[in-house]
C-alpha cells in the first residue's frame, strides 16, 4: 500500500514538472484559485457556481493549464432582461470566464487606482455610490459656504454609453496603462494583452443563450442592445471587465475635465457626471466643449438628460437627493420598495389561498430584501420614512413572519414562524416547487 502511494505521488511530481516545462508558468495556480474565491462571493447559490463547483479542482486545473498554453477560450453567455430599476439587456458570462475576468482585474487593480482620479466612483473599494454621494454633497457646501450662497450644478449623462464605447480605442489605452505602469515582464505583458483582447472583442451576442423569448426585446430601443451593435461597438453589462474598462475609458475624459480645465468640483459614477460652480455661465459655455472632446471617443451627451440647476433645490444623485437640510431618499426609491412589497403580499396571499406554507428560503429572502432598501433610508435624514413605511398596509402580510426594531432600522425573522425548511408540494398546474428563495417570490405569478 505504501509503495502504491510513493509511485502516485512521484507521478505527481513528474506530472507537475512536465506541465511546467511544456509552457511558461504565466499564471500561478495560487493566484488563479484566489481569483475564483472572488468571483463565487454571493454567488454560491446560482446555478451556474454550482455547477462549476461539483468538480472544481479539476476545472480550475484545466483553466489554469489553458491559460498557460494559450489555448483558452471564452465560453456561452447567457442574455436576459432586467426591468429594476430601467429595462436593461444583461449577458452573464460562463462562471469558468468571470474567474478570469476576476483574474485579470486583480492584476490590473494597483495600477488602475493609480490611473483613476478620486472622484471616479463606480467599482472601487471604498469609493462606492455613498462615496459619491458624500463627496458631490462636499462640493455643494464648498461651493456655496454651505448655502449661504448661490451654486450651480451641471449634471450630465452619456447616451447609451455601453452600446457606444469603441473597442479598439479601449484596448489601445488598456495596453497604454499596461506598458506605462504595470511593470510587467515581457511575458506577463503578452499574456495580459492576449487575455484582454480576447474578453475586449469578444461578441457574446454571437454565442449567446437568451433565457427569454426574443419579444422580451421588444422594450428595448436598438441603441441599447449588442445584438444591433457591430463588431467594434459595445461592451455586455454585466461583465466585471466591462464595468472596470469603461471606466477606464473615459478616465481621459476625467483628466482633462479636472487637470486641464481646472475644475476640481467635478465627479463622475459610470456614465452620470456633475460639475458644481459658482457660475452659471461657465457651466453654460462647457457643454459644448464637452461634447466637442467626447466627439473623439465616439461618446455623445443625452439631448434630455443634460440639466443646470440650482444647488438649494435639491440634486438628486445616484438614488439620493442632496438638499440643504440634509440627504433624502430618492421618491423612485421608495416606489421600488412599494413595489417590491406589493409583490410579496400577492406571494404570500397566493400561497395562503392554498394552505400552504411559505418557506424559510423565501422569508428568508423578504427580510434581506427589505432590509437592503432600509439599509438604504438610514444613510439619510429618514427616521419618519421608515415608520411610516413599516405601518403601511402593504407591510401588513410581511410582518406576519417577521418584526421591526425599536428604532425601525431593521426587520428581523421571527423566530417561531420561519417558514418550513422544505416544502414540495404539486397543484392543478402539475408544477414540482422547491424553496428556491428569490426566484420562487418574484416568479410565482407565472405559476399561478
Amino acid at each position: 500500500m505504501f509503495g502504491r502511494f510513493v509511485v502516485f505521488a512521484l507521478g505527481l511530481v513528474v506530472f507537475r514538472k512536465s506541465l511546467i516545462f511544456s509552457f511558461s508558468m504565466l499564471v500561478e495556480f495560487e493566484e488563479l484559485y484566489d481569483a475564483y474565491i472572488d468571483c463565487r462571493k454571493h454567488k454560491r447559490s446560482s446555478s451556474n457556481c454550482q455547477d462549476f463547483e461539483i468538480d472544481a479542482t479539476r476545472k480550475l486545473w484545466n483553466l489554469w493549464k489553458d491559460l498557460n498554453s494559450g489555448k483558452y477560450e471564452i465560453g456561452r453567455s447567457i442574455a436576459f432582461i432586467v426591468h429594476h430599476p430601467k429595462d436593461r439587456e444583461v449577458f452573464a458570462a460562463d462562471f469558468r470566464d468571470r474567474i478570469v475576468h476576476h483574474l485579470v482585474i486583480r492584476k490590473m487593480t494597483d495600477m488602475l487606482e493609480k490611473e483613476f482620479i478620486e472622484d471616479s466612483y463606480s467599482c472601487r473599494k471604498g469609493k462606492g455610490t455613498l462615496f459619491g454621494i458624500k463627496r458631490c454633497q462636499m462640493y455643494i457646501q464648498k461651493v456655496s459656504e454651505n448655502y449661504t450662497k448661490k451654486a450651480y450644478i451641471l449634471k450630465g449623462d452619456f447616451k447609451s454609453f455601453f452600446m457606444r464605447i469603441d473597442k479598439t480605442k479601449m484596448y489601445q489605452s488598456i495596453c497604454r496603462l499596461l506598458e506605462e505602469k504595470s511593470g510587467f515582464s515581457e511575458q506577463d505583458m503578452t499574456f495580459m494583452k492576449r487575455v484582454i483582447h480576447q474578453i475586449v472583442f469578444n461578441q457574446p451576442q454571437d454565442n449567446s443563450i437568451r433565457k427569454q423569448p426574443k419579444s422580451a426585446w421588444n422594450c428595448l430601443p436598438a441603441d441599447k442592445s449588442l445584438y444591433h451593435c457591430d463588431d467594434n461597438h459595445g461592451l455586455p453589462i454585466g461583465n466585471l471587465t466591462s464595468q472596470i474598462f469603461a471606466n477606464l475609458f473615459l478616465s481621459d475624459f476625467d483628466h482633462w475635465v479636472k487637470d486641464t480645465l481646472g475644475i476640481k468640483e467635478y465627479g463622475r459614477y459610470v456614465d452620470d457626471f456633475f460639475i458644481v460652480s459658482a457660475d452659471l455661465k461657465k457651466l453654460q459655455m462647457l457643454i459644448p466643449r464637452i461634447k466637442e472632446f467626447l466627439q473623439d471617443y465616439g461618446v455623445t451627451l443625452h439631448p434630455h438628460k443634460v440639466s443646470i440647476q440650482e444647488a438649494h433645490c435639491g440634486l438628486q444623485f445616484l438614488g439620493q437627493v442632496i438638499k440643504p437640510y440634509g440627504r433624502v431618499v430618492a421618491r423612485k426609491t421608495v416606489g421600488q420598495l412599494y413595489t417590491k412589497l406589493n409583490t410579496f403580499n400577492d406571494f404570500i396571499v397566493w400561497h395562503k389561498k392554498r394552505n400552504l406554507e411559505i418557506e424559510r428560503a423565501d422569508v428568508e429572502y423578504m427580510v434581506s430584501s427589505v432590509n437592503s432598501y432600509y439599509g438604504y433610508m438610514r444613510q439619510t435624514k429618514s427616521a419618519r420614512l421608515r415608520k411610516k413605511t413599516a405601518k403601511v398596509k402593504l407591510m401588513k402580510e410581511v410582518l406576519e413572519y417577521a418584526h421591526f426594531d425599536n428604532n425601525y432600522n431593521k426587520i428581523i425573522k421571527n423566530k417561531d414562524n420561519d417558514g418550513k425548511q422544505q416544502i414540495i408540494y404539486e397543484d392543478k398546474y402539475s408544477c414540482r416547487l422547491r424553496p428556491l428563495g428569490r426566484r420562487r417570490v418574484q416568479k410565482h405569478k407565472a405559476i399561478g
